[in-house]
């Protein structure tokens, strides 16, 4: 074969080879396309009688149709790729799509939620602060009363800064003074505790009893029976269960924002039941958050129960109207009409573990303890073991097949938090929501 057709039959290789060369299988095809060429014009000359030239160019044809036919080959794959690649490109882009659609919509259901939680809270400060004047100006009242008092008979003055209702001081037994029982109050330094009420044998939180207590000025904790004895006799039992109250429902307010759910027991004490200034009031709020009447359910002792009278059980039949549930604890014996009590919306009655275990047969002459559970039920009365200290003394109320139990055995009353430290909780939730 002359040197000139081989010099062509290379340029041809090496000019196709460049553009193959990239991929090594592209190098291999190439090159076996110039090895079969390359026999081509070798064996065509001896076999077929071709002249070199010709057998050189049959050769440059072969070489050449094969790369197209290769090259074509190849580009019939990259069009698929790219086609998989656009499909693949579309449905990311459709996913990204609907996960900013769901991002946005998140956002704005988030903005809704702080934006309505925000005209809530601001509504319960509102509502907080109203109360809380109208608390001041009551005490204020009651102030200038008793130095009105005081001024007329100096004998009977004693310096307090609210001067109690006829009563031997010597029946005072509080270690605090008055002064600081009047302070917390009015720089609202009054905490919700809370303590759970399992039910049983599950033993699983199913309510809680919320308890007040008072802060003084170095934030001490003051407890009730440091305090209440003073605070009876200064006639402010009402404004400390008013703001018990109103932290129960702040706290209702939030874990329903939260969606979460709570139900508090709230003693009403005998002094709020018959104050004619605070109870009516009290009743006219509950009427008109009626939407709490699941989540609250207020609790009396028997003693202030058997006081009342057609006025005080005017008023709770208004609050039962309204699908609001009672409790009676404290209770001394057992000979009350349990038909009269499942009338007026009492639900759950209260027994000390003491009194179930060792004298219940001695709380109602016509109840034997083994009856207890079953009349009770009858009625549509749950009973609720209080005062539960230690296993032992759950190991003796086996046998009364109780629905709830109470008492530091299942966990001792904590504060709860208050609404600046559910604030903070609330607006770290929304920066994290944001964040995710």
């Amino acid at each position: 074969m002359g040197k000139r057709p081989a010099c062509v039959l290379y340029c041809v290789v090496v000019g196709l080879g460049k553009a193959f060369m990239n991929p090594l299988s592209n190098i291999l095809a190439v090159g076996s396309y110039a090895i079969v060429a390359g026999a081509l014009a070798i064996v065509l000359p001896a076999g077929l009688g071709l002249g070199g030239g010709a057998a050189v160019l049959v050769g440059i044809g072969f070489f050449v149709v094969a790369g197209l036919a290769h090259w074509q080959l190849l580009r019939g794959r990259e069009l698929l790729r790219l086609q998989n690649d656009v499909v693949e490109l579309s449905v990311l882009e459709q996913q990204l799509r609907d996960e900013l659609a769901a991002s946005s919509e998140r956002l704005r259901m988030l903005a809704k939620s702080v934006s309505a939680l925000d005209v809530v809270t601001n509504r319960e400060v509102l509502a907080e602060m109203r109360v809380l004047e109208d608390m001041l100006l009551k005490m204020e009242r009651r102030r200038q009363n008793a130095e009105t008092r005081a001024v007329e008979n100096p004998a009977r003055s004693s310096g307090q800064f609210l001067s109690p209702p006829a009563a031997a001081p010597a029946a005072i037994s509080s270690t605090v003074p008055l002064q600081t029982v009047s302070a917390a109050l009015e720089e609202n330094r009054v905490d919700l505790y809370l303590q759970p009420i399992v039910s049983l044998p599950q033993r699983k939180t199913r309510f809680f009893e919320g308890y007040s207590r008072l802060r003084d000025a170095e934030g001490q904790v003051i407890e009730p029976a440091q305090y209440l004895s003073i605070a009876e006799q200064a006639g402010l039992i009402s404004t400390i269960d008013n703001l018990l109250l109103l932290r129960c429902v702040q706290l209702i307010r939030r874990l329903h924002h939260r969606n979460r759910s709570a139900v508090i027991f709230c003693n009403i004490s005998a002094h709020s039941l018959r104050d004619e200034d605070f109870f009516p009031q009290f009743v006219d709020f509950m009427e008109q958050n009626s939407d709490l009447a699941g989540s609250l359910i207020f609790e009396f002792s028997q003693e202030t129960v058997r006081s009342n009278g057609e006025q005080e059980w005017a008023q709770l039949a208004r609050l039962a109207a309204r699908d609001y549930r009672f409790s009676i604890d404290r209770v001394a014996d057992l000979t009350m009409s349990f038909d009269e009590l499942a009338a007026r919306n009492f639900t759950f009655i209260k027994l000390s573990a003491d009194s179930l275990s060792s004298r219940v047969d001695e709380l109602g002459a016509t109840l034997q303890s083994s009856d207890l559970k079953r009349v009770l039920r009858a009625h549509g009365i749950d009973l609720i073991a209080e005062k539960i200290e230690d296993e032992a003394m759950m190991v003796e109320l086996l046998d009364f097949e109780l629905d709830y139990g109470q008492g530091f055995l299942f966990g001792e009353p904590r504060r709860s938090r208050g609404p600046e430290e559910m604030s903070r909780e609330g607006a770290k939730t929304a920066r994290h929501a944001l964040a995710g």
